[in-house]
């Protein structure tokens, strides 16, 4: 898909940018289930994953569908899910 996206194949590149927005989409789904109908502008987002991780033109669509009203804020990961899994459970077991 990327290769045909990169020889400039418009169905391809359709396909990459939808599933930008598609994953856009279901972060916010998210956001409004734990926030509400509107939740906090700059609300953190964390993009992680191969999909993300690996094709620029569905990151760029995913970012700039995150970009329309309310913005999210979109981090760097600093660690891989596993370990920030692991770090969060040391954390709630200890406190």
């Amino acid at each position: 898909m990327l290769e045909r996206a990169e020889k400039g194949d418009p169905w391809a590149g359709e396909i990459l940018e939808r599933a930008g927005k598609e994953l856009a989409r279901l972060a916010r789904d998210v956001a409004a289930r734990l926030f509400g109908a509107a939740p906090p502008a700059g609300l953190a987002v964390a993009p992680l994953g191969s999909i993300l991780g690996r094709f620029a033109r569905v990151r760029r669509a995913f970012q700039a569908a995150l970009d329309a009203p309310p913005p999210f804020q979109i981090l760097e990961p600093k660690a891989d899910p596993a370990r920030g899994a692991l770090l969060l459970a040391r954390k709630l077991a200890f406190s």
